[in-house]
């Protein structure tokens, strides 16, 4: 089963936030509470020391909230004042709301703006109050009571630009791409857009919601509606392209994204995918300033000082990976794996882009490098990753680990991680086609349980029949999820061939675990009858029916298809079908019986076939071994020579008598001969030795001569003389260690590092002494030398 990779989900990635409901002050201006004047007020000294304190933080806020440099936390800090002396001031509260928007603590804004609904005045029914709290949710994750917020205020009325975008945004992260595109193509008809640069960005986010929905429709929209074709733009109709399998089109479309982002970019000297896989490595590390031998990680490392090189690749990356998956599936995989390769060392600064450059890393890897494969799957599984993931790019993570730990043979962390798909989604494809895949492997454990158990002689049966069910049960599942992904929009014709090839599929599961019971009952039920129909599959299924014990299924099966008056078969195929049943139930099983009286039905039901040689001479090597006197009556009708030599008469030459059949035997004998005799190895090397040493042999002269007999190796009586077997297992994992105490594995391994320093500190006091040793004979043969020449 291949491994999958969803590339063209990595994005409509390019799907910017276009609403900015809190960059304006407009909020912060309007004003929900009128200053009281103090002279109207008798109230304690204290009290107007107060009001005299709130009155002067007030105006310190407006001047905050109207100045050209708005910040945030200056607001929040004087505002929070106010609400220290006045708890309920509905300006400062609302001047704090927007802070907290504005400095991105959401959660604090989101606890504000509920107690904001709490007080008794117009705001808490205002549109405002509903905008920024689902805002807050949208910012949070939390886009289903988001989606419930705005839906809640649409009830009321209409929803203002702002709203109106903003609930396309939740729609699209809630993958419910037909509604997103719904409402963008709403705002693009009512021209919802204040100048070029956000009618951009409406159009990124309307086609980034067509190419997950409608991608057919992307590329109108593209031509007739954008009057600047952006990187953006180019990126989700090369998406689109990719949905329909437009593979040529959408490398164009990729390759003409990235001449416009390099455009965007003039400073750098990396203008392109094939610069960059042509480049040297030191190069490469100079301009894009990550060191070659760093750690993969979820994203790269932001520096405070980025170069050109590297901003153009952190911008163009989705694209190169967008055309790495172009390339695998146009069948390039060396040119997707350096692309793929590239981008994981160099560590783009999405977090995304480097999820979804993972799986397609594992789809190109597939089980070669499983520590690496599984490492980059596991960094994509990060927490702060899975919230930005599609759902299908989800799957596609949990599918690639389970096919990594089925490859490696980790069956129960691969049952695991499917139990966690079907939690997560429940009608997936992939998730279901796993579990086929988990039931094919159950089915062939229970095979392998000894049928003859003491007291269990019914268990391995019942067992067997539940796995048989449920690989059924998993392949139904897995058919219904298939059809259903290709839509309902496909063809009547198209759903039934797919149906007939899963029938198919599941005989096949059936064969290759030798369950042939139940691969003929998945073939007895196939649909499809110009398969059913085939010579070849009826042969198949009586051979099958015959290996299981089923003889009379099988002789039933082939006389219901020869003797059929509709959509018969031929006289040539049904002579062929008839010689493999003699000579594979006949002469190979012994059915001669059965395939005897098959062949006296095919004759019967077929007049071209009574008299034809062939068809009657099997029938009399059948009718040879159940009844001879019907062969002989038969015979006659072949041959009159033949008849007349079995008879003796009519013909000039005497028939054999028994010693000349028996010689004849003797030269040929049969199988039944052969097996009674048995296997022996006579060489003729051996016969040769035998017959020029003159020696006798046991068998009378011939054979194979005496051998010199070898004395017999004996194991060792100790241990010390044998390897240890587990030498290649770590220490701490062999079978003699891992289950002592903790106390006795530290002193094992105490008592190990010092016999290993005795033996270092003994190997070198060896080379030590050799060294001496050489040294002195050194010195022996130099003085040796002195003394003779002196």
């Amino acid at each position: 089963m291949r491994p999958l990779y969803f590339g063209q989900c990595a994005s409509p990635t390019i799907f910017k936030e276009a609403v900015c409901l809190c960059a304006g002050p407009s909020v912060l201006r309007s004003s929900h509470y009128s200053s009281p004047d103090p002279s109207r007020y008798t109230l304690p000294h204290c009290k107007l020391t107060t009001m005299s304190e709130v009155l002067k933080l007030e105006k310190t806020l407006r001047k905050q909230t109207t100045s050209a440099d708005v910040q945030a936390s200056k607001i929040a800090s004087t505002a929070e004042r106010i609400l220290s002396l006045q708890p309920n001031n509905m300006y400062a509260m609302q001047c704090k709301c927007v802070a907290l928007l504005h400095s991105g603590r959401f959660a604090a804004a989101l606890s504000l703006l509920e107690n904001l609904k709490l007080q008794s005045t117009a705001f808490k029914n205002s549109t405002t109050l509903h905008l920024h709290k689902a805002y807050c949710h949208y910012r949070l994750l939390q886009y289903t009571e988001a989606r419930a917020e705005l839906r809640e205020q649409q009830q009321k009325g209409p929803l203002p630009t702002a709203a109106r975008h903003l609930l396309a945004q939740i729609h699209y992260n809630l993958e419910e791409y037909g509604e997103a595109a719904a409402i963008y193509a709403a705002l693009v008809a009512d021209g919802a857009y204040r100048d070029e640069v956000e009618k951009q960005e409406l159009l990124t986010n309307y086609t980034a919601s067509l190419s997950a929905s409608a991608p057919e429709k992307v590329m109108a929209v593209v031509r007739d509606e954008a009057d600047e074709k952006t990187p953006d733009l180019l990126f989700n109709l090369a998406t689109a392209q990719v949905e329909q399998e437009n593979y040529e089109g959408a490398e164009a479309t990729l390759l003409q994204a990235e001449r416009l982002c390099a455009a965007i970019f003039p400073e750098s000297k990396l203008r392109s995918l094939k610069d960059a896989l042509a480049a040297d490595s030191e190069v490469l590390q100079e301009q894009l300033g990550v060191p070659l031998g760093a750690p993969t990680s979820i994203g790269g490392s932001s520096s405070p000082e980025t170069s050109p090189e590297r901003s153009f690749f952190n911008e163009v990356c989705s694209n190169w990976v967008q055309q790495a998956y172009v390339a695998f599936m146009r069948h390039r995989e060396d040119e997707a794996r350096r692309i793929v390769d590239l981008i994981l060392t160099y560590k783009p600064s999405s977090a995304i882009t480097s999820a979804v450059a993972a799986i397609l890393y594992t789809a190109l890897q597939r089980s070669a490098d499983f520590f690496d494969s599984h490492r980059k799957l596991k960094a994509a599984q990060h927490v702060k990753v899975m919230s930005r993931l599609t759902s299908r790019q989800l799957i596609a993570v949990q599918y690639n680990t389970a096919l990594l730990q089925l490859s490696a043979g980790a069956l129960d962390r691969c049952a695991r991680t499917v139990e966690h798909m079907e939690q997560a989604h429940p009608n997936s494809e992939l998730m279901h086609s796993l579990r086929l895949v988990l039931a094919v492997r159950e089915l062939k454990k229970k095979r392998t349980f000894p049928a003859n158990a003491p007291s269990s002689a019914s268990r391995p049966t019942r067992s067997l029949t539940d796995s048989a069910r449920e690989v059924l049960e998993c392949v139904r599942n897995y058919e219904t999820e298939a059809m259903r992904h290709q839509g309902t929009g496909s063809a009547e014709a198209a759903n039934q061939k797919r149906h007939h090839f899963m029938q198919l599929i599941t005989a096949q599961l059936f064969l290759e675990q030798g369950d042939l019971r139940h691969a003929v009952e998945t073939l007895r039920t196939l649909e499809d009858y110009t398969v059913a129909r085939r010579p070849t599959t009826v042969m198949t299924m009586a051979a099958w029916e015959a290996q299981i014990g089923d003889v009379d299924a099988a002789v039933g099966l082939l006389r219901k298809r020869l003797t059929a008056t509709t959509d018969g078969y031929s006289v040539a195929v049904k002579k062929a079908i008839l010689l493999w049943a003699v000579q594979d139930l006949a002469m190979t099983r012994g059915l001669y019986a059965a395939v005897g009286d098959l062949l006296k039905a095919v004759q019967e039901s077929d007049a071209t076939l009574q008299k034809d040689r062939v068809v009657t001479a099997l029938l009399v090597i059948c009718l040879a071994r159940t009844d001879v006197a019907a062969a002989k009556s038969i015979i006659g009708t072949l041959d009159a020579d033949a008849a007349a030599a079995l008879s003796g008469a009519g013909s000039s030459r005497t028939a054999p008598s028994e010693k000349q059949l028996e010689a004849l035997v003797h030269e040929n004998p049969g199988a039944a001969a052969m097996s009674k005799l048995g296997y022996r190895r006579v060489m003729a090397m051996d016969e040769e030795g035998t017959a020029a040493d003159g020696a006798p042999t046991a068998s009378g002269g011939a054979g194979v001569p005496q051998r010199r007999r070898r004395p017999m190796r004996r194991p060792a009586k100790n241990m010390d003389g044998k390897p240890d077997p587990e030498r290649w297992i770590p220490m701490s994992l062999r079978s003699y260690i891992k289950d002592l105490p903790e106390r006795r594995k530290k002193e094992l391994k105490r008592l190990r590092a010092f016999e290993q320093e005795q033996k270092r500190r003994a190997a070198a006091a060896a080379v030590q002494k050799q060294k001496g040793d050489q040294r002195q004979q050194t010195q022996g043969e130099e003085v040796s030398s002195a003394a003779s020449a002196v």
